[in-house]
């Protein structure tokens, strides 16, 4: 199952990219994808599949588009 993720804000300059392509092996919650890869909890993370914002807890499917969103400061 291949599926496009792309970073936002703080999460962009921590992974050092935008977006990337990532094969997943079997089905996968989107809160624990992100654990997974930024080896945390997803506390305070907002999550989109397909330009659609979901809760933590939803399973991801072949060709989805993942963003994480980290939380806005103001100023």
């Amino acid at each position: 199952m291949v599926i496009q993720i792309l970073y936002f804000a703080s999460l962009r300059e921590e992974r050092q990219a935008e977006e990337e392509t990532h094969t997943l092996l079997q089905p996968i919650s989107i809160s624990a994808l992100f654990q997974q890869i930024f080896g945390r909890p997803a506390e305070g993370i907002r999550f989109a599949i397909n330009q659609s914002y979901v809760n933590g807890d939803t399973i991801l499917e072949d060709g989805d588009e993942v963003a994480f969103l980290p939380p806005l400061g103001g100023g």
